[in-house]
């Protein structure tokens, strides 16, 4: 169903009908939130006066103002509905949804930063320096004697070093 604004020719009228709308939206607002008793003072006090004063106001015979009024009502009535369904909606959003993606979230990237601290790829390999030349043993080493002692870790990797690149040369 289209709403929209009666035609009306003459601008005090106009304003009239204004306040009419809005009475009735302002009672039918409060009576959705059961605030019954001010929903029942601005239907029986403003909304009244302001139908009369309204009606008094246009040149329109009485069945056009009914039905314009009736149309108004039924306009307005689907205004609300949609304006409370969009607010539910909202609420509904607010109160679990996005704190039900909120949470989602912070788990995926959990997750992410668990995986990146594990993976491989991000574990540093150990950084060895090759020498440029192998370590030169001692003149008086006798080749089989140039084994090192095991907790001399730094000469133990020396003597690897240097039989790995005796038997790359050799090869």
């Amino acid at each position: 169903m289209l709403c929209e604004a009666p035609n009306q020719p003459e601008a005090g009228s106009a304003a009239l009908w204004q306040r009419v709308v809005s009475d009735y939206r302002r009672a039918s607002l409060l009576q959705r939130q059961r605030r019954l008793a001010e929903s029942r003072f601005v239907l029986e006090q403003n909304l009244a006066a302001s139908i009369l004063d309204w009606s008094e106001s246009t040149t329109e015979e009485g069945a056009v103002k009914v039905r314009r009024l009736d149309e108004m009502f039924r306009c307005e009535l689907a205004r609300l509905e949609d304006a409370c369904l969009a607010s539910e909606m909202n609420h509904r959003l607010a109160d679990s949804l996005l704190p039900s993606l909120a949470e989602q979230i912070a788990t995926e990237v959990r997750r992410a930063v668990a995986a990146q601290l594990v993976s491989p790829a991000t574990v540093a390999a150990p950084v060895v320096l090759v020498p440029s030349k192998p370590p030169a043993p001692p003149p008086d080493a006798v080749p089989s004697q140039a084994r090192a002692l095991a907790s001399d870790i730094p000469s133990i990797i020396d003597t690897l070093f240097a039989q790995e690149l005796a038997a790359s040369a050799a090869a």
